[in-house]
């Protein structure tokens, strides 16, 4: 995790321009990701686990109330810039006394980071954490990368021979240090259910392994 933290520290300030499509009028997010952040109420609350450069805020509906955290000080610095109007920690998803700083919320997203985390066991951590921040019957909508979509092999993957928990480098813009696992659907299955989480959808989305899940 410190080679990744501190390549995304090395090239955050590119990385987030590179985050800036559009989808629709004002939201910069996938539109799989929009489809469920739509579902929430005015009031409710939202922590955004792994919060990057914080653009998750811009598909937010009206009313919403959000905490972002982060272990990257260059996006969060980002992100603080863009919506001031928000709240955003500095935070390791590794370390127990970040998340016992906080309360529960009415849904987590956690949004292409899970496969960073090096070993299950800490994989298994991360979920069993946010399952215990998330309210009764809260949401859960996480999302990994699909490293055996086809668009992978161009950045060098050789997917015939991947296998599920194998830890790979995915250089960003020839930065090293951006290490990533790989993880399939039963993979992710098997992680949210050991978790205590209740599994309603889990499929792929173009380049993204996508959960939603139950608390």
């Amino acid at each position: 995790m410190k080679e990744v933290q501190s390549m995304y520290d090395q090239v955050g300030t590119y990385f987030s321009k590179t985050r800036k499509k559009q989808y629709g009028q004002k939201s910069y997010n996938w539109p799989i990701v929009q489809k469920y952040l739509d579902t929430l109420q005015a009031g409710e609350t939202v922590l955004d686990v792994g919060c990057g450069d914080g653009r998750l805020v811009s598909g937010l509906p009206q009313g919403v109330i959000y905490l972002g955290f982060d272990f990257s000080r260059v996006l969060l610095e980002s992100a603080r810039m863009t919506y001031p109007e928000r709240q955003f920690l500095y935070g390791d998803v590794c370390d127990k006394s970040v998340w016992a700083r906080l309360q529960q919320y009415d849904a987590v997203f956690s949004i292409a980071l899970l496969h960073h985390l090096p070993t299950r066991k800490r994989q298994l951590e991360l979920v069993r954490e946010m399952n215990q921040r998330v309210k009764t019957g809260g949401l859960l909508f996480l999302t990994t990368w699909n490293l055996w979509h086809e668009q992978m092999a161009q950045k060098g993957i050789e997917r015939e021979n991947l296998k599920a928990g194998e830890v790979i480098e995915m250089k960003f813009d020839q930065t090293p240090g951006r290490y990533v696992v790989a993880i399939d659907l039963p993979y992710l299955t098997g992680l949210l259910s050991e978790a205590g989480w209740e599994v309603l959808k889990l499929g792929y989305d173009e380049q993204n392994l996508v959960a939603i899940a139950r608390g």
